[in-house]
């Protein structure tokens, strides 16, 4: 079994931006379950209106062109859009801004990639990348 390295930190990132999401869009979130891949769903009053995928970059929005993302997030995310046709939102807050991008508008961009700090094989993977220039800005 591959070990978990979200940390209680990692947890309040997500929580600080997902609550400001909420404030700006006027919607309640829902931790999803691990099974499901995405972080939120989020919804207005009884109804669904989206799924929800954070990243915390710790760099200015400006230091990479694009941003590197499992492409098995991507795929999860389409699949989920695809069945309900409720958008899924990868959602990233830099040091400088907070942006989002849907999953299914994304350009499959495809390299091999990921993190090499923590020796985990597992984490060299196929990835996206995406550029930066293509997340929509928002105030959170």
């Amino acid at each position: 079994m591959r070990p978990i390295y979200e940390t209680d930190q990692d947890l309040r990132n997500e929580r600080d931006i997902i609550d400001a999401l909420n404030n700006l869009w006027g919607t309640q979130a829902h931790k999803m379950p691990r099974a499901y891949s995405l972080d939120y769903l989020l919804t207005r009053g009884p109804n669904a209106v989206a799924f929800v995928e954070i990243k915390r970059r710790q760099v200015p929005s400006w230091q990479y062109d694009t941003l590197m993302i499992s492409m098995a997030k991507i795929l999860k995310g389409r699949a989920i859009t695809r069945e309900t046709e409720l958008p899924s939102l990868l959602v990233v807050k830099w040091n400088d801004m907070v942006g989002y991008v849907c999953m299914s508008e994304i350009d499959m961009d495809i390299q091999v990639g990921g993190r090499r700090d923590r020796g985990d094989a597992q984490d060299i993977e196929p990835v996206c990348m995406i550029p930066v220039k293509n997340f929509r800005r928002i105030q959170a």
